[in-house]
């Protein structure tokens, strides 16, 4: 929620094969994050419309924390960041945070 929350990454979701490979918190994987010490976060993948996200950001020390248990060996490129998610549960993470910006997204279109 942080990243969401904090950073304005959207909540992202599965694609399928056809479908541009664009990026969002759910669907973060093991290249699109690079830590560096002491709390400095790189975000660099294809976001939303296929437009390049690039975002070098600070973070609180717990996120960073986090982050750099969740890109852990034996975790490589490829690999999903938050791979724990249960993405075929019918409230998917990024179903139920889609859900919840809803509202917020009916506000600025």
């Amino acid at each position: 929620m942080y990243l969401i929350d904090k950073l304005a990454l959207r909540a992202g979701n599965e694609k399928s094969d056809d479908e541009a490979d664009t990026v969002g918190c759910c669907s973060l994987r093991y290249e699109h994050i690079t830590l560096e010490p002491p709390c400095i976060v790189v975000f660099d993948f294809l976001g939303k419309d296929s437009i390049r996200f690039y975002q070098k950001t600070p973070v609180i020390p717990q996120v960073f924390k986090n982050l750099k248990i969740f890109k852990k060996a034996p975790k490589t490129k490829g690999d999903m960041i938050f791979d724990r998610l249960d993405v075929s549960h019918p409230l998917k993470p990024c179903n139920w945070i889609n859900m919840l910006m809803s509202p917020l997204d009916d506000s600025i279109k």
